[in-house]
């Protein structure tokens, strides 16, 4: 990091574990936690991590937030734009937003890969080049729309 004058790093996973069995999918994220905040607290000055959610099951993902933040030190918290084949733009996931809001917390959406399950972009192999652009653009552009009365 010195030698590429990096100050800090976040880390994140690129694709989280969202498993459909509650308990795996808890026990999983957190021992991904429990690694990135040691990880981090060996290094404070130049590591931080994002909190990781079992997104498959929201009450057990609102105690993880809770857990992260007060337990763990994470700065802030990753999601994949999918879960388990889901937009993280529905409905479902609202509690989640509302509880991010009332912390402050800022959320960084990390690109499934999935190009949107378009045929399009996907049989053309645009999925890394158009697909995650367009991930994010859905999402925003579904959040958006959902402020709109």
């Amino acid at each position: 990091m010195e030698d590429a004058g990096v100050g800090r790093q976040v880390l994140s996973p690129n694709h989280p574990p969202y498993l459909p069995e509650e308990a795996e999918c808890v026990t999983t994220v957190k021992m991904l936690n429990d690694a990135y905040a040691e990880f981090a607290r060996r290094y404070p000055d130049q590591i931080g991590c994002y909190v990781m959610l079992p997104l498959s099951h929201t009450d057990a993902s609102l105690r993880e937030i809770e857990r992260g933040f007060d337990g763990l030190g994470c700065v802030d918290v990753n999601m994949n734009i999918v879960c388990l084949g889901r937009s993280i733009a529905e409905t479902e996931f609202e509690l989640l937003y509302a509880e991010m809001n009332r912390r402050g917390a800022v959320l960084f959406v990390h690109p499934a890969g999935s190009a949107i399950c378009s045929p399009f972009i996907l049989d053309y192999n645009y999925g890394g080049s158009v697909g995650t652009s367009l991930e994010d653009a859905t999402f925003v552009l579904h959040m958006i729309a959902k402020q709109i009365p």
